[in-house]
């Protein structure tokens, strides 16, 4: 399947986290976000990265000073995760790659299976999970705005969402063979 631009939506309070600004915790000496938008922008050629009140400032400004304008950041109202992934869902183009920002063990490969194993789904379902073995870590992939929703399961050694301290450990020993992450 053919996706030309990601979203990865980058409002989160990180409440479970101590209202950290979770997109900008470090695993393995970077920001999560810097990991979700690296995989995103070697297999899509627009991400767009959604972000509320709560994280604009300090993600935008981390966006911006590394990787340019080749990043847009686009603020939601931060209400909730679902109302602003529809709001933002309207200014990309479908289908579209949706990630979240605390998932940094994604892989352009990991993409790209997924990518590559949702171009056999006939009938192409509105919505497409991955699931990463351990069940669904919130990327997607948004065909339409409504219809069926199917799950493609890709082998992701280390890819869940990070809510809290040890799961930041946890991902840093997969990705880096450390431990003890730190929020910005």
């Amino acid at each position: 399947m053919r996706v030309a631009e990601a979203v990865v939506m980058a409002g989160g309070r990180g409440s479970r986290m101590g209202y950290v600004v979770k997109p900008l915790v470090k695993v393995c000496g970077k920001p999560m976000v810097h990991w979700v938008v690296r995989a995103a922008e070697n297999v899509v050629g627009r991400v767009v990265v959604a972000v509320s009140p709560t994280t604009s400032g300090p993600v935008a400004t981390y966006l911006r000073e590394r990787f340019g304008p080749a990043v847009e950041c686009v603020e939601t109202p931060g209400t909730g995760y679902v109302e602003d992934l529809a709001l933002i869902l309207k200014c990309v183009r479908l289908p579209a790659l949706v990630l979240p920002a605390d998932t940094p063990a994604v892989t352009p490969a990991t993409l790209e299976e997924f990518l590559r194993k949702t171009s056999a789904l006939k009938p192409l379902p509105a919505v497409i999970t991955l699931d990463a073995g351990s069940g669904p870590v919130g990327i997607s992939i948004f065909t339409r705005e409504s219809g069926g929703w199917a799950t493609v399961g890709v082998a992701a050694r280390g890819l869940i969402n990070v809510n809290t301290w040890g799961d930041v450990r946890l991902v840093e020993q997969v990705m880096c063979g450390g431990g003890g992450g730190e929020g910005l």
